[in-house]
């Protein structure tokens, strides 16, 4: 029958060229120190961040809390005011 052979063995595999002022050569002396101390600097920024941002819910929490407990003492006493008014509302009824 045919020549059987592996799919790719004998096709033509194009490869695009590296970009112009490649260089797979690493430059003497370079090493990832610099780029790493960067992420490091980034990580603890982030960080430092995230304390300030824990810290600011903490407060929103705080004070939402607090705005909860005036609404209730606030409606609390508009119902007993309320209750009062209707109270005497009914006695003029009669």
């Amino acid at each position: 029958m045919g020549n059987r052979t592996p799919i790719g063995e004998h096709t033509p595999i194009s490869v695009s060229p590296p970009p112009i002022g490649y260089s797979s050569r690493r430059a003497t002396g370079s090493s990832h120190e610099p780029r790493l101390s960067s992420l490091e600097a980034t990580m603890d920024e982030i960080k430092e961040e995230q304390k300030k941002l824990g810290k600011n819910m903490e407060e929103l929490a705080t004070c939402m809390k607090k705005g909860f407990e005036d609404i209730k003492k606030i409606l609390g006493a508009h119902t007993e005011h309320f209750g009062t008014l209707d109270k005497d509302v009914r006695q003029l009824k009669l």
